[in-house]
């Protein structure tokens, strides 16, 4: 058939007019001028050189003992003849309503056809039906047959794609509107052609859609709230929240709504769902995704999109979701099949949670959503019952390797919080007798008061150690890549992360151990016995004074008293004014750096930061999510003034959705970081784009929308002021103005190892920046 050419239009279509019966073939993509040839179908696969199209016409023909040779192309149209054959018709159908209905990340312009429509003779639509088991809409044809279809919209588009010589009205509202299963009269406002005004009918509220079925797998996933903005690619979705009682969590911006999924994911460490309308609602929620990415959060990202017979077309908000979303993705996805939404989600639950975590996306076009389906079972959730656990061989390598060791250390990263594994840690921790540092989500899975929990003396640890467990921890910027002179020259690193692809990334390892943390730490722990140390080890006693002395030093910024406000005082108030329970917020360049080195969670899943993709903005949404996940408890986020410009407008959303929070705004008038990175390279003489204005008052935008407002100026009133924020009971700003000379020069200087060659660093003063500060 080497006549085929693909239309413009996405419709597959087969039945008869005027006692012909034809086929409509198109592909997706208006941009393909020809079907790729070797593209395999569920039940065949094509030839060198055939279309999907070919081959599903091929094997239908074989089915019923026919010649292909019999198939007519009509020129340039894309309408096929067939020959009069009631068996070949239904053949056709069947096959074509069941390909697979995704376009996969990993597939390429996939042209595979799914029948919108089909135009059949009473007992034909009788025999396709009972083959297919799917209820939709269906019209009586004047002088008999049945037009019938997944959703009215494409019906409509049907008649009127009409081949020349059909006479009946082009109008659903014209005809007779009949159920499709049993031909019976249906109710007039299923003759509804187009999506239509709420006049002229509607969608019923009680309807099954195959946004229903999304929604209902949603409730069996355990999701409460959506994150998300409207917009009309996404209303069947809304209502299928409304009808499941799950609440929309609404925002000003995109990227706002996926940084409160992504932070609601990692406080309750399990997947959450943001849905955002097409193309620029996809495109900016692509900064957030990539932010979740690098955090291992497990967001399951809806995208609404254009209906599949537009595809191609020049739509509007039209974008190519999935290829964007591909590499900062674990799957990404395009829905094509309604009645496999339940399904559909399922598996993005799965693929989101399964180590490592990460975001997914399901796209989902417009008439997808809206295609009528039976009541059919949710496929529940099939989660994997258990994660990978470690090779008993190197658990006992490992074994002996800490046990002969005179200077270990344990690293926790945000892997050892996404797999649970505090109690674990800090059972290892005791045993061992080892300095213990958790970065990171892993923040508070060691409680501050144990033993072994350090946090000012990790740079002496890593020099000096012998051997360092790196518990699902990268070896990134933070950590020096792994390599001197943050890392000794001669240290026996083990690294356990579930991805395989992680371990030893970046630096050798002595032993690499693919498994689960909780797990590897379990077995471990079972060989307690054989390294198990009876008496504190002085390695542990000497780092632990080192701690000590380096805290006490930073605790004395309480009693700076300078006007204006020293940043560090700023920082000691807030960490005196921190509840034991607080989830503790940070977004910023300096102020993050300086509030991580104050503030300590005192538990597992109370600590959020930007992570390691540095993305600046995520304070506000993060705090709205935090009072989501924690209703009862304080929630404190601290920001830099050039952070809060990304996401200020948020608190709008906080204040009518009643999610309220203290956000203190270190107001320093200047992008801090990247303020000092400058002026150490290349002096203070060009100081452009790194100043902001200790005259904007921050506070007030907070009143403007809705919230509580306070400028603080002299440092004895910080306290005073945190305390009435969180007493208004609204979302509250509190404006601190700091001294704008003041340079934290430590930070940076990290920032600069990790950023450039040691050669371009001629001096060994600060320089280069950790992320665009504020």
């Amino acid at each position: 058939m080497p006549g085929l050419h693909p239309s413009h239009a996405v419709l597959a279509l087969i039945g008869r007019v005027d006692g012909t019966a034809r086929l409509l073939l198109t592909t997706r993509s208006a941009e393909l001028r020809a079907f790729p040839g070797d593209i395999a179908l569920p039940g065949g696969r094509c030839e060198p050189g055939e279309s999907p199209a070919q081959t599903v016409l091929r094997e239908a023909f074989e089915e019923v003992g026919l010649e292909p040779e019999t198939v007519e192309v009509l020129g340039e149209s894309p309408l096929i003849r067939l020959p009069e054959n009631d068996d070949l018709i239904v053949a056709v159908y069947a096959r074509w309503r069941k390909p697979h209905p995704l376009k996969s990340s990993a597939e390429v312009a996939d042209p595979l056809l799914v029948p919108v429509a089909v135009l059949l003779d009473e007992s034909t639509h009788r025999r396709a039906v009972a083959e297919d088991g799917r209820a939709a809409v269906a019209w009586r044809l004047p002088g008999g047959g049945v037009i019938w279809g997944l959703t009215a919209l494409v019906v409509q588009l049907l008649l009127e794609e009409m081949a020349p010589g059909w006479s009946g009205s082009r109008d659903l509202d014209q005809l007779p509107a009949i159920d499709p299963v049993t031909g019976a009269e249906a109710q007039p406002a299923r003759a509804t052609g187009r999506i239509p005004a709420p006049a002229a009918g509607r969608i019923p509220a009680q309807a099954r859609t195959g946004a229903d079925l999304l929604c209902a797998q949603l409730t069996a996933e355990g999701i409460t709230e959506v994150m998300t903005l409207t917009g009309g690619h996404i209303s069947p979705i809304f209502q299928g929240c409304a009808q499941q009682g799950i609440r929309l969590i609404d925002f000003r911006h995109e990227a706002a709504a996926v940084h409160a999924a992504d932070a609601l994911a990692r406080l309750r460490r399990r997947p959450q769902v943001a849905a955002v309308t097409a193309g620029p609602g996809l495109t900016n929620s692509v900064t957030a995704i990539a932010n979740a990415w690098y955090a291992q959060s497990p967001v399951v990202l809806l995208s609404g999109r254009n209906p599949v017979l537009l595809e191609g077309l020049g739509g509007l908000q039209d974008a190519p979701h999935v290829e964007l979303l591909r590499p900062i993705t674990k799957r990404a996805e395009t829905a094509m099949d309604g009645s496999r939404l339940a399904e559909l989600t399922e598996w993005a639950f799965t693929a989101a949670q399964a180590p490592r975590s990460g975001p997914v996306l399901l796209d989902l076009p417009l008439d997808v959503q809206l295609t009528p389906v039976t009541d059919g079972v949710l496929p529940g959730c099939r989660r994997f019952t258990s994660a990978p656990g470690p090779d008993p061989d190197e658990v006992a390598a490992v074994a002996r390797l800490i046990g002969s060791a005179t200077r270990p250390v344990l690293l926790a990263g945000s892997g050892a919080y996404w797999s649970a594994a505090a109690d674990s840690l800090t059972e290892l921790a005791q045993t061992l007798g080892a300095p213990t540092y958790c970065n990171g989500l892993a923040r508070g899975m060691l409680p501050p008061d144990h033993p072994s929990a350090l946090r000012f003396s990790r740079s002496e640890a890593l020099r000096s150690a012998d051997v360092v467990l790196v518990l699902g921890a990268d070896f990134d910027f933070r950590l020096g890549y792994g390599r001197p002179p943050v890392f000794g020259d001669d240290v026996a690193v083990v690294h356990v992360d579930p991805d395989a692809s992680r371990i030893g990334h970046a630096r050798d390892v002595r032993h690499g151990v693919v498994s689960d943390i909780r797990l590897f730490l379990e077995a471990l722990n079972r060989l307690g016995h054989s390294f198990a140390r009876r008496v504190e080890p002085d390695w542990l006693t000497e780092l632990r004074a080192c701690d000590d002395r380096r805290r006490a030093a930073s605790q004395q910024a309480i009693e700076l008293d300078q006007v204006p406000i020293h940043p560090l005082r700023f920082i000691a108030e807030l960490a005196r004014f921190a509840d034991p329970d607080a989830t503790l917020i940070v977004d910023g360049g300096d102020i993050a750096s300086m509030a991580a080195s104050a503030l300590a969670p005192n538990a597992p899943g109370r600590w959020l930061d930007t992570g390691p993709f540095g993305c600046l903005g995520v304070g506000i949404p993060f705090a709205m999510a935090a009072r989501l996940a924690h209703p009862d408890n304080q929630v404190l986020a601290v920001l830099g003034d050039g952070a809060f410009g990304f996401n200020g407008m948020e608190l709008d959303s906080a204040v009518r959705q009643s999610l309220p929070f203290v956000a203190a705004i270190g107001n320093d008038g200047a992008w801090g970081e990247m303020r000092t990175f400058h002026e150490t390279m290349y002096g203070a003489e060009n100081m452009q784009a790194q100043y902001l204005s200790q005259g904007t008052r921050y506070d007030r935008v907070s009143e403007a929308l809705g919230g509580y407002g306070e400028r603080v100026e002299l440092p004895d009133q910080i306290a005073g002021a945190l305390r009435r924020a969180a007493d208004s009971n609204l979302p509250a700003v509190i404006d601190v103005v700091l001294d704008p000379s003041y340079r934290h020069r430590g930070a940076t200087s990290a920032a600069a190892a990790s950023l450039m060659p040691a050669a371009a660093l001629a001096e060994p003063g600060p320089a280069g920046p950790q992320q665009r500060g504020g």
